[in-house]
């Protein structure tokens, strides 16, 4: 914890907490934090230094996912007649966004009359907030997550940017990789932050995160107040608090502010190399198996977005640059893999790894994972087949 403290404050110093001194309307910081229960001692801290730099904020927005799919709306909030939000027996004054949804009937089957939650997205945070800052008004953003980034995440964006608030903090409440190993975690992680530093939102429908729809909101209102960059303050994962490996029972977590000081360095584009066993006669086999230990609803989908989703591009190598079996390429196809690539130009560009990916057997499946550096800088995996 004592290094957290340490680029907490260094970040500050640097001049990446410098708040805007003017009479507009003010963002005073855009944060993105987790939700997950087992980061709270870190969220605690996160907060308790938010205190001791900003001391007090009129108006707290939680960006957060609707985890259960409660709401029939893309963008839901609480409704205006409730006056508190409460999770756990904590409660903070709320506030409804009514300049994007003005609710004036409780019909919401996220918050009780009482203004209760269950949502642990917000709730992680409502601890928190009554505690640093009981004074402040909270206003919930549910957000219903989409598989691309949408207009109204722009909208919601520019209405947050002009509230008559002077000092606002907004906290995209989002957990990052989910179920994936800790090296898969720290690629679709690494691509993540890329992405909050370099890219625009509309290019963060392929992050492998709970909720990119409130990452997009996040980083187009930090475009619109002018934060160019992103400093990721700490990573954590369940691997890594609890020193024990969760195999795909992993969570990563990213605690980090957008800044007034652009990000420096490049977006680096990751790319994947995957063998060719759309032809074996035995490959439905291995993927039914494999799907029926990761997926419980044995969707072939899942378990290769879980891996391949954030990935700038995947490329199928085979023994001409044409596949064997067309009807198994179209289905791989859907799990993001798009390009062809022959075995002889693959062994060109990465002779070292020409030996791994011949690995044939019923338990795994090679793959390698390369940065687009030059040289390229690529790691060996395994599908493994259970």
């Amino acid at each position: 914890m004592k290094k957290f403290f340490l680029a907490f404050f260094i970040a500050c110093m640097l001049g990446s907490c410098v708040t805007q001194k003017s009479d507009e309307s003010q963002i005073s910081e855009i944060v993105v934090l987790p939700h997950h229960g087992l980061t709270g001692k870190n969220i605690d801290n996160y907060y308790e230094n938010l205190q001791k730099e900003f001391r007090s904020f009129d108006r707290i927005i939680i960006v957060s996912p609707d985890h259960f799919g409660k709401s029939q709306k893309y963008i839901e909030t609480i409704p205006d007649i409730i006056a508190k939000i409460c999770f756990y027996q904590k409660c903070v004054k709320s506030q409804s966004f009514s300049e994007y949804n003005n609710a004036k009937i409780s019909n919401s089957k996220i918050f009780t009359k009482n203004g209760d939650t269950k949502e642990h997205g917000l709730g992680e945070h409502i601890l928190r907030i009554s505690k640093f800052f009981p004074d402040a008004n909270v206003t919930p953003i549910l957000v219903r997550p989409q598989t691309q980034i949408q207009w109204a995440d722009q909208e919601v964006a520019k209405i947050l940017s002009k509230l008559p608030e002077k000092r606002i903090l907004v906290v995209a409440s989002v957990d990052f990789s989910h179920h994936v190993r800790e090296s898969v975690a720290l690629i679709h992680d690494q691509i993540a932050v890329n992405a909050l530093k370099f890219r625009d939102p509309k290019n963060f429908s392929n992050l492998e995160v709970d909720c990119r729809n409130c990452l997009a909101i996040a980083k187009y209102l930090a475009q619109e107040k002018g934060k160019k960059g992103f400093d990721q303050i700490l990573r954590t994962s369940v691997d890594t608090i609890t020193g024990i490996d969760s195999d795909i029972e992993n969570t990563s977590h990213i605690f980090g502010r957008f800044t007034q000081i652009p990000a420096t360095g490049r977006d680096q584009k990751i790319f994947v190399y995957f063998p060719d066993f759309s032809h074996n006669a035995n490959f439905r086999n291995i993927e039914k198996n494999f799907f029926n230990h990761y997926d419980s609803s044995k969707n072939p989908m899942n378990y290769y977005h879980r891996i391949f989703s954030a990935v700038d591009g995947i490329f199928l190598i085979t023994e001409n640059g044409e596949v064997k079996n067309s009807e198994n390429f179209s289905r791989l196809q859907k799990f993001g893999i798009n390009t062809t690539l022959s075995k002889e130009e693959f062994s060109k560009q990465f002779p070292e790894y020409e030996d791994y990916l011949d690995i044939k057997n019923e338990t795994t499946i090679p793959y390698i994972i390369c940065n687009d550096d030059i040289p390229k800088n690529c790691n060996k995996y395994f599908l493994e087949v259970r």
